[in-house]
């Protein structure tokens, strides 16, 4: 599960999506600059 602090939105997110941003950068709110770091992380 990935939570975003600054929007405090989750979603249940696997290694395997990790390629395809357009899934989950949108519904997490997030930054590009914080896929770089999510990705680093798993």
């Amino acid at each position: 599960m990935v939570v975003s602090i600054r929007t405090g939105n989750m979603l249940l997110l696997c290694s395997d999506n990790l390629d395809d941003e357009e899934l989950w950068i949108e519904k997490l709110g997030i930054q590009m600059i914080d896929i770089i770091k999510c990705k680093a992380f798993l």
